[in-house]
């Protein structure tokens, strides 16, 4: 078996893992743990790798009613200091005619350094022409970095992109 062949075996136990349900962040972790080793164990020129996770939750949005929302992720996230660990696919809210989304600002300090609470704002941007980032509501809710939660407060979700009134929210959890 050559290195092709092992990549394509690793490739696929990564693709069979993510299609699985039902399963434990434990059994996936277990996995991922895996999955490494087979790559790191490919060739000897490879010393380690960095396998890079993202984490999703469907909010099934109630629309054209003001509600609140909570997503329990159930791992911790990593934290940006520039924020946009947390992302979300597009939506339109009342007031605001274009495609919105979700992402995040974490907690700073005076000197503009995380200030070690865990917690952020969540914040609906859009983009504009240029493809420039405008903030559209500077607080909509906030994200519970070290527990792996995000509350929205009231919003008015008039559409979403996708089908069945969902917004796939990711973050990405923090790694060893």
């Amino acid at each position: 078996m050559d290195n092709l062949d092992i990549l394509k075996i690793a490739s696929k136990k990564l693709k069979s893992s993510r299609e699985k349900l039902n399963i434990s962040t434990k059994e996936v972790a277990d996995d991922l743990r895996l999955d490494q080793k087979i790559i790191d164990d490919i060739d000897n020129a490879i010393t380690s790798n960095i396998t890079r996770v993202k984490i999703r939750r469907n909010l099934r949005a109630v629309l054209n009613s003001f509600a609140q929302y909570e997503l329990c992720f159930g791992n911790q996230f990593r934290i940006n200091q520039e924020g946009k660990n947390i992302k979300s696919t597009g939506f339109t809210i009342e007031g605001e005619n274009e495609i919105v989304y979700i992402t995040d600002i974490p907690n700073k300090d005076n000197s503009g350094n995380l200030d070690g609470s865990g917690q952020g704002v969540i914040s609906i941007v859009r983009e504009d022409s240029l493809r420039n980032t405008v903030v559209v509501v500077k607080s909509a809710g906030t994200v519970d970095y070290i527990h792996g939660e995000i509350i929205l407060t009231t919003v008015n979700i008039t559409s979403t992109v996708k089908e069945n009134n969902v917004i796939e929210i990711q973050a990405f959890p923090d790694s060893n």
